[in-house]
């Protein structure tokens, strides 16, 4: 069971201000999530691979292709860069 001072404490660790009438309810939530962690802790994993993702996609980014191939001129020791974001 939360006591009130289990969740002072929580409450100051966390940085978090409630009302003191929405105390209560927050005590109760807590619980009832350290019930459902309990639940599970009871699950046999021991057959179920351990998973990083849930879809299994990998490298989803696109493959970053210039459009233009003069970006970059270098005449007289200067480099001169094309203009990329248009105004």
């Amino acid at each position: 069971m939360i006591t009130d001072l289990d969740l002072e404490k929580l409450l100051k660790l966390s940085k978090i201000e409630i009302e003191e009438e929405k105390k209560e309810t927050y005590k109760k939530w807590l619980e009832e999530t350290i019930l459902f962690v309990d639940v599970l802790k009871e699950l046999n994993l021991e057959k179920v691979p351990p998973t990083f993702s849930v879809n299994n996609l990998v490298n989803v980014a696109r493959e970053d292709i210039s459009k233009s191939n003069n970006l970059i001129n270098i005449e007289n020791k200067d480099i001169k860069i094309s203009q990329v974001v248009n105004k």
